[in-house]
């Protein structure tokens, strides 16, 4: 049965185990006195030899226990294809559950086939990932020696999808989507979704997961336009893409731009309702609040916020239809600055390592404006809405 320490890591594993994979339900290793098989018992569910239970729970005990038998220490953890039996949502949480901070001692080395995972690696920046190819040498004899390329490569590269066979019937359909302009914009809404559950004391196992109960779909700007929300012109050479075949749960969010996609955003709220919302500001990085503006900014100046210098006081309102590049370039004393933080078209310069900033400092729900809050609860109930039979 080992001593006390042993009995407290199996413990502390069965809770974590519940917890993180089936939804909080009580989890028990039950080893046996005349055996050296051990059984399982998850919920109220009958008790089983661990070998009875789906591969999928296999796989995860097999993958994780390790990982608890040897905290602590300093580990290189090497597994081969972890996504066998796991469907998409479980791949997913298994990989998050290998960055959680009560494993940041270990290492990890995996080969995959899976081009889930691979989409995962897109939000955790600690992940590198390689192509391994194998080329054969030019030989006049009938045998030819093998060699292997290893490339450090990009995870958004469409030939490790190729290299891998996926097709399009390969991708999992997860209850709904939610569709975004670029990648911060998926950024600061997955963190809204997190503050607003945070707000609800909604206890982890009941929340909702991406790629599972939704997903996000990121449309690229004006290419909305390519898509049947506004054209319902079906001439077989120029009509628009037919988004109802593709996925008929979904929720649009554009931002607000200039007045001259007025009648645009008319004809998407009439075509959506409720499915669809136009950001009262000029783009998402304005649904960020002064304060956390003002702490990104000390960053880059790599300064304290008390020693910034501003040549007028402002509050949302003042940069919620501008460019917030160039409103920072403006309001920011010029003496003071070390970078510039407009684009030629005002915008932010680098939207992506300015979201990384701003979020380190979005920690709760009062860090949320007002209407990032209400975007929150509007994404929150279509999530909902669209999820009720599995929940």
């Amino acid at each position: 049965m080992g001593g006390l320490r042993e009995r407290e890591k199996i413990s502390r594993y069965q809770e974590f185990i519940g917890d993180t994979f089936f939804n909080g339900s009580k989890v028990a290793l039950i080893p046996s006195v005349n055996s050296d098989v051990v059984t399982v018992k998850i919920g109220d569910e009958q008790e089983l030899p661990i070998f009875n239970l789906g591969d999928g729970i296999q796989s995860i005990i097999i993958q994780t226990f390790p990982l608890f038998a040897h905290m602590g220490e300093c580990m290189l953890v090497f597994i081969e294809e972890p996504e066998l039996y796991l469907h998409p949502g479980l791949q997913r949480k298994l990989l998050e559950t290998f960055m959680r901070d009560e494993f940041k001692d270990f290492q990890f080395f995996f080969t995959t086939h899976s081009n889930h995972i691979l989409d995962v690696t897109l939000d955790i920046a600690q992940i590198s990932i390689y192509s391994l190819k194998k080329e054969l040498e030019e030989s006049d004899s009938n045998e030819k020696n093998a060699n292997f390329i290893v490339e450090n490569v990009s995870n958004e590269d469409n030939s490790l999808l190729e290299m891998m066979g996926v097709q399009n019937s390969s991708v999992y359909l997860s209850n709904c989507t939610v569709w975004v302009e670029g990648i911060t914009d998926r950024y600061y809404i997955r963190r809204y979704l997190k503050l607003y559950q945070d707000h609800l004391g909604i206890a982890q196992k009941d929340r909702f997961k991406e790629d599972y109960h939704y997903s996000f779909v990121e449309y690229s700007g004006n290419n909305i336009t390519h898509w049947s929300f506004l054209d319902n012109n079906t001439d077989e050479d120029f009509g628009a893409m037919n988004v109802e075949r593709l996925c008929s749960k979904l929720f649009l969010i554009t931002d607000k731009d200039s007045d001259k996609k007025l009648p645009r955003q008319e004809k998407l709220q009439k075509n959506l309702g409720d499915r669809y919302y136009c950001l009262e500001s000029k783009e998402i990085e304005n649904l960020l609040e002064p304060r956390i503006i003002k702490q990104v900014v000390a960053d880059y100046e790599k300064t304290k916020l008390s020693e910034l210098i501003f040549n007028q006081n402002f509050t949302r309102k003042t940069y919620l239809n501008r460019y917030l590049g160039k409103f920072i370039d403006d309001v920011l004393n010029n003496t003071k600055r070390k970078v510039s933080y407009g684009s030629s078209s005002g915008t932010i310069r680098d939207k992506v390592k300015f979201s990384e900033k701003a979020l380190k400092y979005m920690n709760s729900y009062d860090d949320m404006s007002d209407e990032a809050k209400d975007l929150a609860q509007k994404v929150y109930i279509f999530i909902q809405q669209n999820n009720r039979n599995s929940l």
